[in-house]
């Protein structure tokens, strides 16, 4: 079995899929935790996180920096980044 991953780095295309997929995960949990109907969520989220995390990881390249982050440090550069865009 796969050793549970402890950092990503928001330029690598492997950890932005598997980051994205994370937080997919935690969303769909949050909403089963609160009773919301989640069949045929799933893409839909996917695609969500995927641009946000995506998006995060293009700016980072541009400014030539590719941090190494935990879970929680990169889930929240993104939301904050998220919000400076949006």
């Amino acid at each position: 079995m796969q050793e549970k991953r402890k950092t990503y780095s928001p330029c690598s295309e492997h950890d932005v899929r598997a980051a994205a997929l994370k937080a997919t995960h935690e969303r769909l949990q949050q909403m089963d935790a609160q009773r919301q109907a989640t069949i045929g969520k799933f893409g839909e989220i996917l695609r969500e996180e995927s641009a946000k995390m995506r998006s995060y990881g293009e700016e980072q390249a541009k400014k030539g920096t590719c941090p190494v982050m935990t879970w929680d440090e990169l889930k929240k550069a993104v939301e904050e980044f998220s919000k400076q865009r949006g």
